[in-house]
């Protein structure tokens, strides 16, 4: 039945597992963060001589506005928003610590997106392996929309971290059933929609989800969190 007598096939057992599984887990993510951040580098070093860098337009101009009134001491909660207000208050916090400068709130944001592309290999090789991990790594890294939003006084990059560590959460609370997890992940989507707040329709079967799991006892730290 096997080639191989049991000693040496208990020797080469190491070797023929590395075989099967040529990319560790650690290389995949190591690899796609580093192919994800030397390209928004690159958009960030050419994009500096574009008018858009330091001059806000649209939505990163009510962004930037929203900052500098939070750096100026004031916070302005007594009228409507007509933006989610999370990502404005996290910019004027940047803004107090390195000061008004889009250039670094950039690099933050590059950093974020080197989390959430960690975060996609991680969830990619829970769902599918080796080739989940790749495929989920690949496609966060080369992800021309991310790469340009990352170079912008958006929330898109802050967002899309969250809902990564929500679907890494969601995951873990799938498989464990526990309530602090289903809790965690409910923190981070709420945290999510209050930097892009369409992700809020993603509560909906995210609570489905829970019941089914676990009725209540999942359903309700969901909700809490």
């Amino acid at each position: 039945r096997h080639a191989l007598p049991p000693s040496l096939r208990s020797a080469a057992g190491p070797f023929m597992n590395r075989l099967r599984n040529p990319w560790p887990g650690s290389a995949v993510a190591i690899g796609c963060v580093l192919l994800g951040v030397a390209l928004r580098l690159a958009w960030w070093k050419e994009a500096q001589a574009e008018a858009f860098f330091y001059a806000h337009v649209q939505d990163a101009a009510a962004y930037h506005e929203f900052a500098q009134r939070v750096l100026a001491g004031e916070l302005p909660f007594s009228e409507p928003f007509s933006l989610p207000p999370l990502y404005g208050l996290l910019l004027g916090a940047v803004y107090a610590t390195l000061g008004v400068d889009p250039g670094s709130v950039y690099a933050l944001q590059i950093g974020l997106s080197a989390v959430t592309i960690g975060l996609a290999v991680h969830v990619g090789r829970r769902l599918y392996g080796t080739v989940g991990a790749v495929s989920g790594g690949l496609v966060t890294a080369v992800n021309p929309a991310s790469m340009v939003y990352d170079v912008r006084l958006v929330g898109v990059s802050v967002a899309a971290m969250l809902v990564m560590t929500a679907a890494a959460m969601a995951h873990r609370a799938w498989a464990r059933g526990r309530g602090r997890d289903w809790a965690g992940t409910g923190l981070a989507l709420g945290l999510a929609s209050m930097v892009q707040g369409h992700l809020l329709v993603a509560s909906v079967p995210l609570m489905m989800t829970a019941f089914w799991r676990g009725r209540l006892r999942c359903l309700a730290p969901l909700l809490l969190g």
